[in-house]
């Protein structure tokens, strides 16, 4: 379970933002989803770190694969292929 903003310390933090942002962050504000703009810039971060824990633990997978891959490749498992071939099949089985 996931802690709540609330419950979390906060330190305060100077930070420069294009202006672009900043307007984004004050209509996020403004419309009452957030209730300060540093409850909102703190729930984007919290969300941006889900995301990388996201992608890192893809990228993982990925290795694993392409390890597995290597793999079989070093043990003579993978064969050589014939794309032209392989296109030509292909094609001829759309006619």
């Amino acid at each position: 379970m996931k802690p709540s903003l609330h419950s979390l310390k906060f330190m305060p933090l100077h930070i420069t933002l294009p202006i672009a942002l900043e307007d984004h962050i004050n209509e996020q504000v403004s419309s009452g989803l957030y209730s300060s703009a540093s409850e909102m810039i703190a729930e984007a971060l919290l969300h941006l770190q889900r995301y990388q824990l996201v992608q890192s633990a893809s990228l993982m997978r990925l290795q694993t694969e392409i390890d597995k891959g290597m793999q079989d490749i070093d043990e003579g498992l993978v064969k050589k292929m014939n794309i032209a071939a392989i296109k030509r099949k292909a094609r001829a089985s759309w006619s």
